[in-house]
């Protein structure tokens, strides 16, 4: 059975107390960490012991979604220190960009740690019991949304889970949630309100607002459409309620700590 575990739900930045993106995806004993943005590598020892990762998928080269990776490097050199890692640590990133990332992030010194698996529009990458099948996005740099499987699950039918990343509106996105019975959808979009009675800020392009991630989960046919990557000043119970009103049903946020069997 496939889990989702919620490390972290904020975007560009976090707020006071918060956690960008990452996500836990575990079957059996396969466990996958989805993105490392700032604050990940803490919320992820809360939910497993980091020297057990099957693999590590980085979705896009943004800070947001990446840049605890730097510090990941430390807690995996150490642990291969102690004879604690079996081999080196499947990292699945974007090819567009990879050499520049594999220099400038996982650096010399820690490259033996990291086996390097690129991933492009289109392609299938196979860690432990899961599946992941990737597709481009439309973000402001090469983006990858996915959608997991379960290798032991046999038969046709829509993926456990599909996964956005950051994306704004575009026909790849549509036909990833088409294929999915869940949707973590981004919605970097909201429109964020100042407390001190201003109108609200334009939306970031390359992002969804509520409203348009619930319309795509609609169109879908989706069981269950669950929010991420909110701005730390947005408030969730107006995401929520754009969203489920968009949707016609139920909309969950991603709140870290959070679990979901799917």
């Amino acid at each position: 059975m496939l889990e989702l575990a919620v490390i972290g739900n904020q975007g560009p930045y976090a707020g006071p107390g918060g956690t960008c993106s990452g996500y836990l995806l575990s079957a059996g004993s396969t466990a996958v960490l989805v993105d490392s943005g700032p604050g990940v590598m803490s919320g992820l020892q809360r939910q497993t012991d980091f020297r057990g990762l099957t693999g590590i998928i980085i979705s896009h080269y943004h800070p947001d979604h990446c840049s605890d990776f730097l510090t990941m490097r430390y807690a995996f050199h150490y642990a291969n220190s102690c004879g604690q890692l079996p081999g080196p640590v499947p990292l699945c990133i974007p090819e567009p960009g990879w050499e520049s990332f594999a220099r400038e992030w996982v650096g010399q010194q820690y490259a033996e740690l990291f086996d390097v698996q690129l991933i492009s529009d289109g392609c299938a990458v196979h860690l432990g019991d899961l599946r992941f099948e990737f597709r481009l996005m439309a973000h402001s740099i090469p983006s990858y949304g996915m959608l997991v499987r379960e290798e032991a699950v046999t038969g046709g039918g829509r993926a456990p889970l599909a996964y956005t990343s950051d994306t704004g509106q575009c026909e790849a996105l549509c036909g990833l949630a088409a294929e999915a019975r869940t949707l973590l959808a981004e919605a970097g979009a909201a429109r964020v309100h100042a407390e001190r009675h201003e109108p609200p800020r334009h939306p970031a392009p390359g992002h969804l607002s509520p409203a348009e991630a619930g319309a795509i989960a609609r169109a879908a046919g989706v069981d269950r459409l669950i929010l991420t990557h909110l701005h730390p000043e947005s408030r969730a119970q107006e995401i929520e309620a754009a969203a489920s009103e968009a949707m016609g049903g139920q909309v969950w946020i991603a709140e870290p700590g959070c679990r979901y069997t799917l």
